[in-house]
């Protein structure tokens, strides 16, 4: 559901006071139907923006009002580095067309000599993912992306067990030659969590078991009941905008009150 734009409205009236702005959600944010208002307000205050993408829908007039409005950072979810996997975790979508509108964005970037929007592809780890990851920096070192954000994979029922903590032989391996190429291009890896490689976690949590877990593999490191605990610094950092006007302490926080009651 989009963020209605009387909460858009309250909340940009926030924006000279803020240090940064991060566009992002459950759903992709250039489908918003009033996505061309929203960036021309941003781009109106000179706010430094972040906004997180497929990257499918960037082309036409939404990679032009990006280039205009100069959004300083677009993470791009990509998360494979063949046609078929990318098919399978991001269905409807097409790799090519994604390079495409990258290949295309860059274009603009030069003919308007900016080096803004800085792209940050992201490439979120699991089971039947992790052995495209030095493919992935390849396309990147391609596409000239200095950035690329690995991230941990957040487990629901559909793809309980799939979590790199489980398989980490296997996600060692294929990181450590992804790494050693990051390296040889002068790409940074980001990792989110920064922790997700360590052999051995330092503190757990005990959960019940996923209801109907699929059965897995038998070399699987996968334990049903036991999660990975994790420390935050988004309370104290960020608060969180929901697209109803929710003001939480995080993205998974508390409900501190509602733009449509009161101020921010």
């Amino acid at each position: 559901e989009d963020m209605d734009m009387d909460i858009f409205q309250k909340l940009s009236e926030e924006f000279p006071g803020l240090e940064f702005l991060e566009v992002a959600g459950f759903g992709e944010n250039f489908c918003h139907k009033h996505i061309l208002e929203i960036l021309d307000r941003i781009g109106e205050t000179g706010l430094r923006a972040h906004i997180v993408t497929n990257g499918l829908l960037i082309k036409g007039e939404i990679a032009g009002s990006v280039i205009r409005n100069k959004i300083e950072r677009l993470s791009i979810s990509v998360d494979a580095a063949t046609e078929e996997t990318f098919q399978k975790l991001r269905r409807g979508g097409k790799l090519q067309d994604l390079i495409c509108n990258i290949r295309n964005l860059n274009q603009l970037k030069r003919q308007n000599h900016q080096k803004t929007p800085y792209l940050i592809l992201t490439f979120i780890g699991m089971r039947q993912n992790i052995h495209e990851l030095p493919a992935f920096i390849e396309i990147c070192h391609q596409l000239g992306v200095d950035t690329v954000m690995l991230q941990g994979l957040n487990e629901y029922d559909s793809v309980a067990g799939d979590s790199l903590l489980w398989h980490k032989a296997l996600s060692i391996k294929y990181y450590q030659e992804a790494k050693a190429l990051a390296d040889k291009y002068g790409i940074y890896i980001d990792l989110f969590p920064p922790d997700q490689f360590q052999e051995e976690a330092s503190d757990t949590l005990q959960v019940p078991p996923v209801k109907n877990q699929a059965p897995l593999e038998s070399n699987s490191e996968f334990t049903p009941g036991v999660r990975w605990r994790k420390d935050c610094q988004d309370p104290w950092t960020r608060s969180f905008i929901t697209h109803s006007g929710e003001v939480r302490s995080c993205c998974a926080g508390y409900t501190l009150g509602n733009l449509h009651e009161n101020s921010f």
